[in-house]
């Protein structure tokens, strides 16, 4: 008799198959391979960019289906999984409520505009830096290792205590329509329970937690009964004189807001006070970035920019942004991809001429250090300098700050310096 490739114990490896292939092209993007605008589909980086339509559908697709997102479109759950494969790790995590307070606390840097902390949590920016650090070891995630180093222990530590993305889709998977659940085949035996990741399932009780499941079909792939289906639930009503309340589960519910309300609103005002600090910090933001108050609070460090940038001058910076570093090369005037490439909006996508004039920066001479040799004069692309009595002098309306002239400039103590922005205007 011929055997369906779509049988249920084929799930697990269908399911694998395509968390593989998803992993392998996202880890390509961050080394030129493939165009960047396969990571647009990545739930933070959506969000930040108000990306309506790839939200929505990650949102449509969870109420439906549940967290099928964690299992085989976000990378950084995908290469857990994949470290736990290696290192055989049997154990899987309990979820913690610890999640909701960092949720919450997140909320509320994100109110004011501090994304500080969601670059150290949120699971496609670690991921992007892990990545990135194979190409530059100074580029690594020291937080991220950390988390990639947990799941060898306890499968998907860091889905199940840190994620606030995962926090967030399981909030909106307690609608779930089609779920995971028990039929009358079941016998007990416990490999479900054993296969999962995140403990979601109560052999016991038969009841499945399908909020916290990472539909990876572990268990019905393993079941030997065939005793697990996934369909669409149906709603059993409870007479109300069976109904009993549980005081103990509600009080700890009703504790658990009122603690990530505090959380949120200490994260709020903490917030606050490093934005104060935050904006005395100068650099200079790649093209499109628009200010370094809204590069600040819309860029996660994911490091793409820096991986796709041909010059090599993105660097990270303090507060966990990028920067512009022009003692390695220049910003190219016919190159756009850093912007393309940005997932998050952080960097908004400019055409040629748009990106041309755009000022990032203005150059600032030291004639003291000035030996005369024309050089910065030839190579500005927007004629911008010119010599006068053997000395360079410059057109600030025209300048952008490309960082071109002081590249060229032979001295090693630059007699060129390429000075900040704070908003990013046209140029003439």
């Amino acid at each position: 008799m011929r055997t369906s490739c779509f049988q249920k114990k084929y799930w697990a490896r269908w399911r694998n198959i395509i968390a593989v292939l998803v992993l392998a092209v996202t880890g390509a993007i961050f080394f030129d391979l493939f165009p960047a605008f396969c990571l647009k589909c990545q739930f933070y980086p959506a969000v930040q960019r108000e990306g309506y339509i790839i939200t929505g559908l990650i949102v449509v697709i969870t109420i439906l289906f549940g967290r099928l997102y964690c299992s085989v479109v976000c990378p950084f759950g995908i290469l857990q999984d994949l470290i736990s494969k290696i290192f055989r790790t049997k154990k899987g995590i309990h979820p913690s409520i610890v999640r909701y307070f960092i949720l919450a606390l997140l909320i509320g840097f994100i109110s004011v505009g501090i994304i500080l902390p969601v670059r150290l949590l949120d699971p496609y920016s670690n991921f992007g830096r892990l990545v990135s650090s194979f190409k530059n070891p100074t580029y690594l995630s020291i937080m991220g290792a950390v988390f990639l180093l947990l799941s060898i222990f306890r499968k998907r530590f860091f889905c199940g205590v840190f994620c606030p993305v995962g926090t967030t889709l399981k909030i909106i998977s307690k609608i779930g329509i089609f779920k995971i659940k028990f039929n009358e085949n079941c016998l007990n035996c416990g490999k479900c329970a054993r296969e999962c990741p995140v403990q979601a399932i109560d052999v016991k009780n038969k009841k499945i937690n399908n909020s916290e499941c990472t539909k990876c079909f572990k268990c019905i792939s393993n079941c030997p009964k065939k005793a697990l289906d996934f369909n669409k639930c149906k709603k059993i009503k409870i007479k109300e004189e069976s109904e009993q309340v549980d005081l103990s589960r509600r009080n700890f519910v009703t504790g658990a807001f009122f603690l990530s309300a505090i959380a949120g609103t200490t994260g709020h005002f903490v917030g606050k006070e490093i934005k104060k600090h935050q904006a005395k910090d100068k650099f200079i933001c790649p093209p499109g970035a628009g200010s370094i108050e809204r590069f600040s609070g819309k860029c996660t460090s994911c490091l793409l920019c820096a991986n796709v940038c041909p010059s090599k001058i993105i660097k990270p910076h303090t507060f966990g942004v990028v920067h512009l570093d022009y003692t390695g090369g220049f910003c190219d005037y016919n190159c756009t991809k850093c912007s393309d490439a940005c997932p998050t909006g952080a960097l908004e996508p400019l055409h040629f001429e748009i990106k041309q004039s755009t000022r990032i920066g203005i150059a600032r001479f030291n004639h003291d250090e000035c030996i005369g040799c024309k050089k910065c004069a030839e190579v500005c692309p927007r004629g911008a300098i010119e010599t006068f009595e053997g000395k360079p002098v410059l057109s600030p309306a025209k300048c952008i700050g490309c960082g071109k002239c002081f590249y060229h400039c032979p001295k090693k103590n630059k007699a060129i310096e390429i000075i900040p922005v704070l908003l990013q205007t046209r140029a003439m």
